[in-house]
């Protein structure tokens, strides 16, 4: 399965994903630039954490198994 994640907002965002109460860091979680989009495999955890440092963000998370 894969995961595509999308930042609708302004700024930049960091994602941290982990079995149990996942913390984003920014600088060492993964980014997704501001009004774009990550597709990436997705991990068997089970929660998942956005951080953005400047403002707010809309982040939107699709599970699906296409290419």
């Amino acid at each position: 399965m894969n995961l595509l994640v999308t930042n609708l907002g302004p700024d930049d965002v960091y994602i941290k994903t982990a079995a149990s109460a996942a913390a984003a860091v920014v600088g060492t979680s993964t980014p997704v630039l501001a009004r774009s989009q990550v597709m990436m495999r997705r991990p068997a955890h089970t929660s998942i954490a956005v951080i953005c440092p400047t403002s707010t963000a809309t982040v939107v998370f699709t599970p699906g198994g296409g290419s």
